[in-house]
């Protein structure tokens, strides 16, 4: 028989997930299928999950990027507009849909009516609700209105664990900032005693930066 390992270019190099405080019948059957279904060659009636790009836009310039070097066909930045995004949820909702990421190439942060998405998402009984993100544009505001809309979880990317290689690939964000960013994520997240969002934290890992990924675990 063959099986597949769905997102086998995905790696936990940490002994929790995210997914380790999620334990109602219906997420844990979600996830079920999650794995099962690419393994054994399922073909649901509809997607359990989707990505949705609320924008293409990003306000980075990495070099390892398609989006800054604008080779994924013809370019045109922009926003989704959230009456799209509605309609996708609500025929998403109907057909079972269960999880929703609201990034690909952009930066999320970027569109005005994210946390309407997030909210609409959650009120229509999305489960699992979540986005990547470079974290450049986070605030105390805007992680209070992230948790407010009901954001289930959050993906934090960075290269490297000094200033000189995180700038180096994350061209245009300062360490500094984004490391008080995070920190005040978890915790403005955990003074409210809150579980969500969960809070991931990845990495490409580039040829250059393999001999210290034990240090990037540790950090």
């Amino acid at each position: 028989m063959v099986q597949i390992q769905p997102n086998a270019n995905f790696h936990t190099a940490s002994q929790r997930t995210v997914f380790d405080v999620r334990q109602d019948e219906r997420f844990l059957e979600y996830r079920r299928r999650w794995y099962e279904y690419p393994r054994h060659f399922i073909v649901g009636e509809f997607p359990i999950h989707l990505d949705i790009e609320s924008t293409n836009a990003c306000n980075l310039q990495c070099p390892f990027c398609a989006v800054t070097f604008k080779n994924w066909g013809p370019y045109r930045s922009g926003y989704m507009e959230l009456g799209l995004l509605k309609r996708i949820i609500d025929e998403g909702v109907e057909n079972g849909l269960c999880s929703l990421k609201l990034s690909l190439r952009g930066e999320p942060n970027l569109p005005p009516t994210l946390f309407d998405m997030i909210r609409y998402a959650k009120e229509k009984g999305i489960i699992d609700v979540y986005f990547n993100t470079n974290a450049t544009l986070l605030n105390e505001d805007k992680i209070n209105q992230l948790i407010d809309s009901g954001l289930d979880r959050i993906s934090i990317s960075a290269e490297g664990t000094t200033k000189e290689v995180y700038e180096r690939y994350r061209v245009g964000a300062k360490y500094e900032e984004v490391l008080s960013s995070v920190k005040a994520l978890r915790l403005i997240r955990d003074r409210r005693g809150l579980s969500y969002p969960q809070i991931r934290v990845q990495t490409l890992l580039l040829p250059e930066l393999e001999e210290s990924f034990p240090k990037y675990m540790k950090f």
